[in-house]
């Protein structure tokens, strides 16, 4: 048996108030090492990031490492609560798009991510 890391986009479906996430994701790559797909999923985080998906995380409870933490609050931009609300959510947006959060600061909140509503994850599988 050999093992292969998949790297799944976390699927969400939007409701009148927000993003909700669904179970299960959609395959994006597959690697033989998980190196490989963890740099993978944090590039890729990023580059949603960019893109807006900071909306996925609005109004859930997003723990975030100590380290990403520090990022945001760098920037005056931590979250009030446990809760990433709609204007928080658009302000670090806007921060990633203007440049003031740096691809390093970027890379670390991407890694921070630390709950179930992380914007991409892997999966171990065994295949024959």
């Amino acid at each position: 048996m050999t093992k292969i890391y998949v790297v799944q986009a976390r699927a969400y479906e939007y409701n009148d108030e927000g993003y909700d996430c669904t179970e299960g994701g959609n395959v994006v790559h597959a690697y033989t090492s998980l190196a490989a797909a963890e740099t993978a999923r944090i590039q890729l985080t990023m580059d949603r990031l960019r893109n807006g998906g900071m909306c996925y995380l609005t109004e859930k409870r997003v723990d975030f490492s100590d380290d990403a933490l520090g990022v945001l609050e760098k920037h005056d931009l931590q979250p009030k609560d446990d809760y990433i609300d709609y204007y928080e959510g658009e302000d670090i947006t806007d921060a990633i798009k203007s440049g003031q959060i740096t691809e390093d600061e970027l890379r670390t909140l991407a890694r921070g991510i630390e709950s179930d509503y992380a914007l991409f994850f892997i999966e171990e599988v065994e295949v024959d």
